[in-house]
């Protein structure tokens, strides 16, 4: 999952697909303007650790979810209504895809 930010406070959750909140972040998480994540499972986590380089650390923040199935929610607050479409254009860009897990 990944989503950019702005000047516009953003907040993003992860909930199972009955609408369990399990995780939550603010914009505060991004690096160089992008909230960057790996949502996976408890053993799939396990398994991109499994093949990490000891020497060279990943830094990507890994949640691990309690089910493969749920939905990310963005919400984006603009200060003022002149800011209201770089908000939505925020939002916008929130980009959830799957990747491949080393075995």
């Amino acid at each position: 999952m990944t989503a950019p930010v702005g000047r516009a406070f953003a907040s993003i959750s992860f909930h199972t697909g009955r609408g369990l909140l399990f995780y939550a972040l603010t914009d505060k998480a991004a690096t160089h303007g992008v909230i960057d994540a790996v949502l996976a499972t408890r053993d799939d986590v396990r398994a991109l650790e499994a093949h990490d380089d000891e020497d060279d650390p990943s830094r990507d923040l890994r949640i691990a979810a309690p089910a493969r199935e749920g939905f990310v929610v963005m919400r984006v607050f603009s200060e003022l209504p002149s800011l209201y479409p770089q908000a939505e254009a925020q939002a916008e860009g929130l980009v959830c895809k799957p990747q491949p897990i080393p075995r």
